[in-house]
């Protein structure tokens, strides 16, 4: 099943939930975000946004190969569920304020909640013009098991502590890394030799 957006996923009114990251690779943490999106957060679409160049600087691996793990980390959720490119298509770097901008002028029916970890919201000063972004969307927290929750924010759900960092870390180590990966996506990593 295809996790590409098509031009009638989204209708005046529709809630839309946006998940930017790196997804460098994608892992299971990534898939229960999106199932619990789907189950509990009352949104009639996801989409994913893979980060094309990331604003801090950090090395990434190709884009092409990110977007095409996170379909194939995702196929399974259905037509709900869409991966969106657009960053590809943005000057660079693109922040997530200008993503957003770029949503909203081609969906401007559409009312966005950003899904955001708790370790990313720790560092939301750093983003470039946060407080506009506020003003754009609603924010939805996610945190991570071990991690304590920010002070008087509700955090609805916590997921599993797997790190994209720690898997690339695992692959170039030698180490087992299947825990931690949709089937697929191990299979694209072990087939393209990613991260070795």
């Amino acid at each position: 099943m295809s996790t590409e957006r098509t031009e009638s996923a989204v209708g005046a009114g529709r809630r839309v939930a946006l998940y930017g990251g790196s997804f460098d690779p994608p892992h299971n943490a990534h898939v229960l975000a999106v199932t619990w999106l789907l189950c509990r957060a009352h949104v009639d679409a996801v989409w994913l946004l893979p980060t094309y160049a990331h604003a801090f600087g950090k090395t990434l691996a190709p884009f092409d190969e990110r977007v095409a793990m996170l379909r194939l980390a995702m196929a399974h959720l259905g037509p709900q569920v869409a991966v969106e490119p657009i960053e590809a298509t943005l000057a660079q770097p693109s922040y997530t304020v200008q993503t957003v901008d770029a949503l909203r002028e081609r969906e401007p029916g559409a009312r966005f909640t950003w899904l955001m970890g708790t370790d990313s919201f720790a560092e939301r000063e750093r983003w470039h013009q946060f407080e506009r972004l506020e003003s754009m969307v609603d924010f939805l927290l996610v945190g991570r098991d071990g991690q304590p929750d920010p002070e008087g924010v509700e955090v609805p759900v916590h997921l599993p502590a797997i790190a994209s960092s720690d898997v690339r870390r695992r692959l170039r180590a030698g180490q087992p890394v299947a825990h931690l990966l949709p089937e697929a996506v191990y299979a694209h990593i072990d087939q393209r030799g990613l991260y070795r």
